[in-house]
């Protein structure tokens, strides 16, 4: 179900970026990261309750998903292990992509409630907001 590939993107990113918090030395950046690991346990939360009030449940049995979820989110481990700050914010930037991505592809491909399709909407322009901010900070760091 469409809907609850979005929730374990939410998910994912909720995990991802608490690791990159509890690695990442920046202050500004360590407080950022866990402000971003709640708002996505949020989204999750929102999303499943409003997927369990709606039509929408039972509407989508199909998965926008072909591949593992969240391949950035994944390789964060690999950058964390390393302790590489840079390494960090690229893998960040490579998971919020990721998010993007599927969110793009959830309200291109799918007919949701009107409930549901404003969640999805709200939380897409949020989490493309967070992208970019980590663009920001990454590049900042390169500098």
């Amino acid at each position: 179900m469409v809907v609850n590939d979005l929730i374990q993107t939410c998910k994912d990113g909720q995990q991802g970026f608490r690791d990159a918090a509890d690695r990442i030395r920046d202050n500004e950046l360590k407080a950022l990261f866990h402000a971003y690991a709640i708002q996505r346990s949020q989204f999750a939360e929102e999303l499943e309750t409003a997927s369990r009030e709606s039509e929408d449940a039972d509407d989508h049995d199909s998965s926008i998903f072909s591949g593992p979820l969240h391949q950035g989110w994944v390789n964060l481990k690999a950058a964390i292990a390393g302790n590489n700050q840079q390494s960090i914010l690229v893998e960040c930037e490579r998971g919020e992509d990721d998010a993007v991505a599927a969110y793009e592809r959830a309200l291109d491909t799918m007919d949701f409630s009107p409930k549901i399709r404003a969640i999805v909407e709200r939380q897409f322009n949020e989490i493309q907001k967070t992208r970019d901010r980590v663009r920001q900070a990454r590049e900042a760091m390169s500098q």
